[in-house]
């Protein structure tokens, strides 16, 4: 009963979202921003190889190197409905400069995102990448 209500309540506040935002449309290519979902049909998916991509684009913080700091930062954005990157934060983070890094880079991949799809239409939805620093044996020498 309450997964029927709710699913009544959801198509009704679409529906209302869809018409609001269809009288406030005065320009023909009006960008309509809609909020993101965690629910969606198909996810965000990144143009190519997001791991070669990291691994490539990577720059691995002198001062992570210098304390030996190696693991997972774990960010968390937005892929808007055009494959832009926008509210980037940290949910996991390493310290010595490990977090920083791991949101440059994920800004670099801004307009390299496939959008999310919901019911047929391109949707912003959330996002979360783990991105792995670990210390080569060269790395670990210095």
């Amino acid at each position: 009963m309450r997964k029927l209500l709710f699913l009544l309540i959801s198509v009704f506040l679409i529906q209302a979202s869809n018409e609001a935002n269809a009288q406030d449309v005065t320009e023909p290519n009006a960008k309509i921003k809609k909020e993101p979902t965690r629910t969606i049909e198909k996810k965000a998916r990144f143009k190519g190889n997001i791991k070669e991509f990291l691994k490539s684009n990577l720059k691995y913080p002198e001062e992570a190197i210098k304390k030996g700091i190696q693991g997972v930062v774990v960010v968390e954005f937005v892929v808007d409905e055009y494959g832009g990157v926008s509210a980037t934060r940290v949910v996991k983070g390493l310290g010595g400069g490990c977090n920083e890094e791991a949101l440059r880079i994920v800004r670099l991949t801004s307009g390299n995102w496939i959008p999310a799809e919901h019911e047929g239409e391109l949707f912003p939805c959330f996002f979360t990448l783990p991105i792995y620093f670990i210390l080569t044996s060269d790395e670990q020498s210095e």
